[in-house]
């Protein structure tokens, strides 16, 4: 997924994956699998791609739209270093290859 588009595309992204496949954003060493999501408004006006909240296993981030989207139980995967796995990876999640 690629938290530069507007909240509304990322949700119909991962709506069209679910149940099927997985979600799944690129962070740091890993991706973050993700399946339950929320959009809510941003009052505070946070910078697009900032992390404003983590609890648990959910994680809110800000959007390019001025929105807030939530993913709720995210999943930690770590990347396996192999180019073939890698590729299936981000050809799942929809990316151009």
């Amino acid at each position: 997924l690629d938290l530069k588009q507007p909240s509304y595309l990322i949700s119909k992204r991962i709506k069209g994956l679910y149940p099927w496949a997985k979600a799944y954003i690129d962070f740091q060493k890993g991706f973050l699998e993700v399946k339950k999501h929320k959009i809510e408004e941003n009052p505070l006006n946070y910078s697009p791609g900032i992390i404003v909240n983590k609890s648990g296993k959910d994680i809110s981030i800000a959007t390019t739209d001025g929105k807030i989207i939530t993913f709720y139980n995210t999943k930690l995967m770590k990347t396996i270093f192999s180019p073939s796995t890698r590729l299936f990876i981000k050809f799942q999640i929809g990316d151009k290859i």
